[in-house]
């Protein structure tokens, strides 16, 4: 099993409490007319989920897969993405219709299937599926050097601009969320290098650089992943690129085990933190959101001890307390 790289950790580590804070954020703000919580939200969904999908560009090992077949791959990404992806929906439509009483099994099996979801989060991993899907095509099929280089970077730019031209739809939300995975996925590819540089001057021009891109995405476009809605792409991949870039500066300078915990184990986190938000009576008040963060986080734990503990093979390991992992996936 490859060794696990520390920093790429803390920076899921980080991602996964900005979208916890980024959820909490919108509960707290239903009505979007509390003017601070839709600064601190529209800084943080401008480059959240591209970086998510960044990063696993950064860490795909294109010359490990080119050795193996179609069968090998779709087992592994299926185990990884789509076993957890039915078992959080199992565990949300379960949670809904017997303690909630907000959804009827047929009704909850229907989002499941559709990939409406249960979990607003768990739109996630079939996205990344279908981006793994499209990018482990294109390392076993394209060219290599230049020629490969040139053709990923217009696949790039196309699937970028998928979300602006192509309507939207039961299943094409998917597509075009799995599209734009694949864009920012080959971006982080092809950028590895410059993205993986860090000093600190480097951390302090990447956040100063996502705060503007950042701004300018609130003033004038309509950027987000969830709603496959794009209206200005090339901003929404420097936004990307930007804050990616802060998260791992941020990442590299931190040295702190409960951080990397969360990375390593950030699906468990996408997929039940909702769960929560769904219970609980939402308020404006900061204290709510202070307090309902800390909440969530106190539960998290439990729930990934448990889920590492007994059913492992559910949340993409591969063995009862073992992080399967790689070091480039």
């Amino acid at each position: 099993m490859g060794k696990r790289i520390a920093h790429y950790d803390n920076a899921r580590g980080i991602l996964i409490l900005f979208v916890v804070l980024v959820h909490i954020l919108a509960a707290a703000n239903p009505n979007w007319d509390i003017r601070a919580y839709n600064l601190a939200h529209g800084f943080l969904t401008a480059f959240l989920m591209p970086a998510f999908f960044l990063l696993s560009g950064m860490l795909f090992n294109g010359e490990k897969w080119r050795k193996k077949g179609w069968a090998a791959f779709l087992i592994q990404k299926a185990k990884a993405l789509l076993v957890p992806y039915l078992f959080f929906e199992l565990l949300g439509i379960l949670y809904k219709h017997f303690v909630l009483g907000s959804v009827s099994i047929a009704d909850g099996l229907l989002l499941t299937l559709t990939l409406r979801c249960n979990i607003g989060a768990d739109w996630f991993l079939p996205a990344m599926f279908v981006s793994n899907l499209l990018f482990y095509a294109c390392c076993r099929y394209l060219p290599q050097g230049r020629t490969g280089t040139l053709l990923l970077a217009v696949l790039t730019g196309l699937c970028l601009f998928s979300a602006w031209v192509l309507p939207r739809g039961l299943f094409l939300d998917t597509l075009i969320r799995g599209l734009l995975g694949f864009a920012f996925m080959t971006a982080g590819q092809l950028l590895r290098k410059p993205l993986e540089a860090h000093s600190l001057p480097k951390t302090v021009v990447s956040l100063l650089l996502t705060l503007v891109f950042s701004a300018l995405t609130l003033k004038f476009a309509k950027n987000d992943f969830y709603e496959c809605r794009v209206t200005d792409p090339p901003l929404f991949l420097l936004c990307g690129l930007a804050g990616t870039s802060f998260v791992l500066g941020v990442s590299k300078m931190i040295r702190w085990r409960p951080l990397a915990w969360l990375g390593e184990n950030s699906i468990v986190v996408m997929g039940t933190h909702q769960l929560v938000l769904y219970t609980v009576r939402s308020s404006a008040s900061p204290l709510w959101v202070l307090s309902v963060f800390a909440l969530i986080l106190a539960l998290e734990v439990p729930l990934i001890l448990l889920f590492n503990r007994f059913c492992p093979i559910f949340v993409g390991k591969r063995f009862k307390g073992e992080h399967h992992e790689k070091k480039r996936a």
